[in-house]
């Protein structure tokens, strides 16, 4: 099974959603949201029209921060009088399609509902739409570094409806990139030895309740990749061969080094035999001596405040990209990764601290994850790309880092001693944490040094990097 495109419906407007690429179609003439979107981007019919000269044709325009989204992907379309759901099909084919060549970085694609203006069903539309990439993705025609499809919509009372519809197509709203059919499966009896509880035991258990079996999933995929040995009921314990369900859990427990906890609500990680499983393993860390470490997982809106206060006192990870790698460095094992291009770095860096003051580098002696800067300490692997400042400003409330808290953005000064380092991309601005009049922060460009400052709200190719103060032993 190749991995995984999700697929999710949102509230949001083409021009303030923020994606890699939001596509559009150009029905001989500007209408609807491709009207708005051509607006934002400064472009008028006869721009467009000029761009797109055919039936068919492609054109991607740079959103330049007049639109949230990265890129703008114009698609011609026949006139809206013959406009159907055949049509809306094939439009999201073209997009994903013209995509492979007009822009094959994209991880993140918005599209919106086409045709309900001409009085198209919305969940008929939404069908089609989820067809066209279907198809696309069972041809190989879409974007290879694409992770995330979102059905942008700006009527909020259509969004519970629309989601129904994902959730009747496609039940863990997500795509499979690759199929049974093209892949080598193991046979059963390669099954039953690869997943059956060897003395060696397992290297993670993952406890989850079944609505998060999807985000499970993702952890399970991630792990199984860098080839840990993963105890994940869904594949583990039909080729277990034994009756006894909990007896197995029991078991597997008992023989596994870690224990991952993913949840995405408090209700969820408080479920009874979830809530079994990792108090179980706490209580062998606590009791018999078992040394593996237990860390949590957050997905979707989650935030550590709401964990239980046992867990959220112990690492806990979000479900992000370039984040859930951090499981590895919890797993004890010499199991090499493919580090994310923000946190790679030569060694160690220490500059300037203090003589006659030892830090207290305790929690963070990891040169892969931190750096030692003047009187501060630098999370490498703290990015937030595409960020408004009031969403830094929030999260860095809750992070969560290694056992230690008071996290916060750098100041204007400490943002250009981090440019120095040169951990991070310099093609992006950096907030601080000094605030501006009429609701403004101030920000460094990376590329030069030089300040800027705009609204707190504002986001795009903007980024927050986290820094903490070092505690001077006396």
């Amino acid at each position: 099974m190749g991995k995984a495109i999700k697929v999710d419906v949102q509230a949001g407007s083409v021009t303030s959603f923020a994606a890699d690429v939001v596509a559009v179609k150009y029905a001989g003439g500007l209408f609807g949201t491709a009207l708005d979107l051509a607006k934002a981007l400064g472009k008028t019919q006869e721009d467009i029209q000029n761009l797109l000269p055919s039936v068919g044709s492609k054109q991607i325009l740079p959103g330049e921060r007049k639109i949230k989204a990265q890129k703008a992907l114009f698609v011609s379309v026949a006139s809206l009088a013959t406009f159907d759901y055949p049509d809306v099909q094939q439009f999201t084919f073209d997009v994903l399609k013209g995509l492979v060549i007009s822009a094959p970085e994209t991880r993140h694609l918005a599209l919106t509902l086409h045709g309900i203006g001409i009085g198209l069903d919305p969940s008929e539309v939404l069908q089609s739409e989820l067809n066209g990439c279907l198809e696309a993705v069972e041809k190989g025609n879409y974007p290879p570094l694409l992770e995330k499809i979102s059905i942008i919509e700006r009527n909020k009372y259509l969004i519970e409806r629309l989601k129904i519809t994902l959730s009747e197509m496609l039940p863990r709203h997500e795509i499979e990139t690759g199929t049974a059919s093209s892949m080598e499966l193991p046979t059963q009896s390669a099954q039953a030895e690869q997943f059956s509880i060897s003395p060696e035991g397992f290297d993670v258990f993952i406890s989850y309740k079944s609505e998060d079996s999807g985000h499970a999933k993702q952890v399970y995929d991630f792990l199984h990749s860098q080839g840990l040995r993963v105890f994940f009921s869904e594949v583990s314990l039909p080729h277990l061969g034994k009756d006894e369900y909990h007896e197995q859990i029991d078991l597997a427990i008992d023989k596994a080094n870690h224990m991952v906890v993913v949840t995405s609500s408090a209700e969820n990680v408080g479920a009874r035999w979830v809530e079994y499983e990792w108090r179980l393993f706490m209580k062998e860390k606590l009791g018999f001596g078992k040394e593996g470490n237990l860390i949590t997982v957050i997905a979707g809106d989650m935030t550590i405040r709401q964990l239980p206060i046992c867990l959220r006192n112990l690492e806990v990870i979000e479900l992000k990209p370039g984040k859930v790698e951090r499981l590895l460095e919890y797993m004890k094992r010499d199991v090499s990764i493919e580090r994310s291009k923000h946190t790679a770095s030569a060694g160690p860096i220490s500059i300037n601290v203090e003589e006659g003051k030892e830090a207290n580098l305790e929690y963070f002696a990891d040169p892969d994850r931190f750096v030692t800067i003047s009187d501060f300490i630098l999370s490498k692997t703290e990015l937030l790309e595409n960020a408004s400042w009031n969403d830094a400003h929030e999260y860095s409330k809750s992070l969560f880092v290694d056992a230690q808290r008071g996290w916060r953005l750098p100041s204007i000064e400490q943002l250009r001693l981090i440019r120095k380092v040169s951990v991070f991309p310099d093609k992006y601005c950096y907030w601080s944490r000094k605030e501006a009049g009429n609701d403004e922060a101030f920000y460094v460009h990376f590329d030069d040094g030089h300040l800027g400052r705009g609204p707190k709200t504002f986001s795009n190719g903007l980024c927050a990097v986290f820094i903490k103060n070092i505690e001077k032993k006396s």
